[in-house]
């Protein structure tokens, strides 16, 4: 069995199998830009999720000045919300940064 969300508000744990782990989109926020001033809705990213992450394709389903959404194009195992989320583009640069608040 896996944790899968920890509700510290009402002292919970939801658990559950390896698989139950699996999630396509991800929330960020506090989001820094690096080398681009905004997200474009739409546009595909390589994004990396913890920092010894492989990372994976996905494309911004959402974005505000301080805020993001992205779904990768295979699901990824525990998106795990105070992890940082890092986009990068094309050529491996890094265009923004966000604290994982949810993952769907």
């Amino acid at each position: 069995m896996y944790v899968r969300k920890i509700d510290h508000r009402n002292n919970r744990i939801e658990i559950g199998n390896k698989e139950d782990l699996l999630e396509r989109k991800l929330f960020a926020e506090d989001v820094n830009y690096v080398s681009s001033e905004t997200l474009k809705k739409g546009s595909k990213v390589f994004a990396k999720i913890r920092y010894n992450d492989k990372g994976a394709s996905a494309k911004i389903v959402e974005s505000e000045e301080n805020t993001f959404a992205i779904e990768f194009d295979e699901p990824k195992s525990a998106i795990t919300p105070g992890q940082s989320a890092v986009l990068y583009d094309d050529n491996g640069y890094v265009l923004a940064g966000g604290v994982i608040c949810r993952d769907s």
